[in-house]
């Protein structure tokens, strides 16, 4: 609304007579908000960002000391200073009353009004110059805006940096016509290029494994042609030959110049698609292993049926080998997998074989070896039966019996194997059964047609002795 003012007041300092209130009930009258400085002091302390404009007599300048106005006016930034109006008697005075200052170099933005003056004068100077001011301080406001959406844009940009680092994205973007391809320090890392390397689209292209560069050309194609985006995995292999797997997503982008582009980000996705490979790897052997399992119990338990002459000397008998097939399970899987150490099963099948005061009657040695998955399941099968043997017909049957076990490991031939000794002492005499049972059987084919290896017994008169070679590869 004309004559409203969004600015501050206009400061008035004229300190003879009652010039000073004369003004300000003018400039009132005209909707101009005022207010009167007491002396030169006051005046000079409010000139700032908070007033309209400054409307002083040229008698008052020139009896003051200007220093403080003149340093307050030299630190602001030259387009803030406040609009003055010097109300002077006649054009030359001020320059005869101050010949040291030069008033319009010192003040910047001054108009000089010479008295006497008409009132309309004075009020249609005031107006101007608070509508100079109030474009001044929205400039001051643009200026204000633009640097604030300039920092919020650098921080955003700081924050989309570092979560570009983070999740170790890289961008690129890559104009269509020209075929020049900008890309980030991470994107050419994703593709095994130092950052300060130059990395052209051909060099992209020529980083693909050659199996995935027609995917590639396909899935940018596509998304040119249908001004779409695309999502696309595939191998790279860098300057070192090292392969790794990049997933690449983009979109095409049509500035107002009309050049397509596409742009887009780039990340490392080699942990994840091992970790893919190795959960399908995983679930196979799962699968592999549970059908294996399930085809063992399903043999012991048909085998431990012919064998038993009663249901419950089945279900003990079945029970028992399923217990050993478990105990080796649980080694293995504390090694996920891996294997399971060879005096670990023996402790493990040992460990019910004790005298009444505790001390164990199967005496182990040997030095530490690590038997495969595979072979470790058939160990510990096979010595299962062993001491279940040993308990119904051989030394374990006796009080005073006792059985040694020993290995030693030859590392030289087929891979590995672990020569293993299994001596019983202080038993009833052995000799061969007539008929061979489940147990003598699992023993023998599981050596060696499940393990690979080999075993001999011995039907000594002071107990049963066998040898055994326990192969270490994982065949």
């Amino acid at each position: 609304m004309r004559g409203k003012t969004e600015v501050g007041p206009v400061v008035i300092l004229a300190p003879t007579g009652r010039d000073a209130e004369s003004a300000c009930r003018l400039l009132k009258a005209a909707d101009i908000e005022c207010h009167v400085c007491a002396d030169f002091l006051a005046f000079s302390g409010s000139i700032g960002d908070s007033i309209g404009a400054a409307l002083v007599e040229e008698e008052a300048l020139a009896r003051a000391d200007l220093t403080r106005l003149r340093r307050h006016l030299d630190e602001r930034p030259p387009w803030s200073d406040p609009p003055f109006i010097v109300l002077t008697r006649k054009a030359t005075a001020l320059r005869k009353g101050l010949p040291h200052v030069h008033l319009t170099d010192m003040l910047g933005n001054v108009m000089f009004l010479e008295r006497p003056l008409h009132g309309l004068t004075l009020i249609s100077a005031v107006q101007s110059a608070l509508t100079a001011r109030r474009r001044q301080l929205q400039l001051r406001d643009h200026f204000i805006q633009q640097e604030r959406a300039a920092a919020a844009l650098a921080e955003s940009e700081a924050w989309l940096r570092i979560a570009m680092e983070a999740g170790r994205f890289g961008a690129w973007e890559y104009a269509v016509e020209s075929g020049e391809l900008t890309a980030s320090e991470t994107c050419k890392a994703n593709f095994g290029r130092a950052g300060d390397e130059p990395f052209s689209y051909a060099d992209l292209v020529a980083a693909i494994h050659p199996e995935d560069r027609q995917r590639h050309a396909a899935a940018v194609q596509h998304a040119i042609e249908n001004r779409a985006s695309f999502d696309i995995e595939y191998r790279v292999i860098g300057p070192d030959g090292a392969p790794r797997w990049v997933q690449v997503r983009g979109r095409v982008v049509e500035p107002g110049t009309g050049s397509l582009r596409l742009v887009g980000v780039s990340q490392d996705v080699t942990e994840r698609k091992t970790a893919e490979q190795q959960r399908e790897l995983l679930l196979n052997e799962l699968n592999h292993r549970v059908k294996n399992t399930l085809a063992t119990v399903q043999s012991i338990a048909a085998q431990t049926a012919r064998g038993a002459s009663s249901l419950e000397e089945f279900r003990k008998a079945f029970e028992a080998r399923l217990l050993a097939i478990s105990k080796t399970h649980n080694l293995l899987t504390e090694s996920e997998w891996q294997g399971a150490e060879l005096h670990d099963i023996l402790s493990d099948e040992a460990a019910a074989y004790r005298n009444g005061d505790g001390k164990a009657r199967v005496r182990l040695e040997g030095e530490p070896v690590m038997l495969p998955a595979k072979t470790a399941l058939v160990a510990g099968m096979v010595f299962h039966e062993m001491l279940t043997n040993a308990a119904k017909y051989g030394a374990l049957s006796r009080p005073a019996g006792r059985v040694e076990v020993g290995w030693r490991v030859d590392r030289r031939a087929n891979g590995g194997e672990v020569h293993l000794n299994w001596v019983e002492r202080g038993g009833p005499p052995v000799e061969p059964r007539k008929t061979r049972g489940f147990g003598s059987r699992l023993i023998e084919r599981g050596l060696e047609q499940e393990a690979g290896g080999r075993v001999k017994f011995e039907f000594a008169p002071d107990g049963l002795r066998c040898e055994m070679c326990i192969p270490l590869h994982a065949g």
